[in-house]
């Protein structure tokens, strides 16, 4: 049976374009494998993600350096203030949905089953809110992790070292991704360079046929703009 690498056998393509159908299979760049069989092996360029996270953590670092103690007290504050007021809503939250929880648990303890097969329903709904509740509604690592108050200096050292070992994490990806596309390009290269060379010609010259036809269509073209214009 044929199958998608093999179908198009039967239509005469060459051993060059049946290698670089299967390279989508198996290629090294495991990108070939979502593009389309009959698509051409593009040139791999690193993605800029992490050049502008790179770019983003040393503006910050610069803007860190700048700051003076005042600063640094001001937004240790405006830190403060935020997280604190984020704190709260979070527990009121949980305390919300627990009331609501144990409201419906109370119901469903009330509630009795009009028959012995309906008691594994009150079983079921009793397990399903409990476990809401455990998961939802537990504010046992809430007081751990409460926001503290942070002094400017403070905040500014700890500020100081996230964009510092930002730069240096944004640093060492995109240069991974830059060495990933030479290999990937290279994995390509060395490919295209073992297959007969015939498609390369059949290219070129589909290219001129192309022009030439291209350029008939304008004689013929400004021929007939003249005809009119004589008429």
């Amino acid at each position: 049976m044929a199958t998608g690498y093999t179908s198009v056998v039967k239509d005469g393509i060459s051993f060059s374009q049946f290698a670089l159908r299967c390279a989508h299979a198996v290629g090294e760049p495991v990108e070939l494998r979502d593009s389309g069989l009959g698509s051409p092996i593009p040139e791999f360029k690193p993605c800029d993600y992490h050049q502008k996270e790179l770019e983003k953590a040393k503006e910050r670092l610069a803007c860190l350096r700048k700051m003076d103690a005042t600063a640094a007290d001001v937004s240790a504050e405006a830190e403060w203030v935020r997280l604190s007021a984020d704190h709260i809503r979070c527990v009121t939250a949980k305390r919300d949905l627990r009331a609501k929880y144990e409201a419906m648990l109370k119901q469903v303890e009330a509630w009795v089953p009009p028959t012995y097969d309906h008691q594994g329903l009150k079983r079921f709904m009793t397990e399903q809110l409990t476990s809401s509740i455990d998961s939802d509604c537990s504010e046992r690592y809430d007081a751990e992790f409460a926001p503290k108050h942070l002094t400017g200096p403070a905040v500014l050292a700890r500020e100081l070292a996230t964009a510092q070992k930002n730069i240096y994490y944004h640093t060492a990806e995109y240069a991974k991704e830059v060495a990933c596309c030479a290999e990937r390009n290279e994995w390509v290269r060395a490919l295209r360079e073992s297959l007969p060379q015939e498609e390369n010609h059949v290219s070129r010259r589909k290219a001129r046929n192309d022009g030439q036809c291209a350029g008939s269509h304008r004689k013929t073209y400004a021929v007939g703009i003249r005809q009119q214009g004589q008429s």
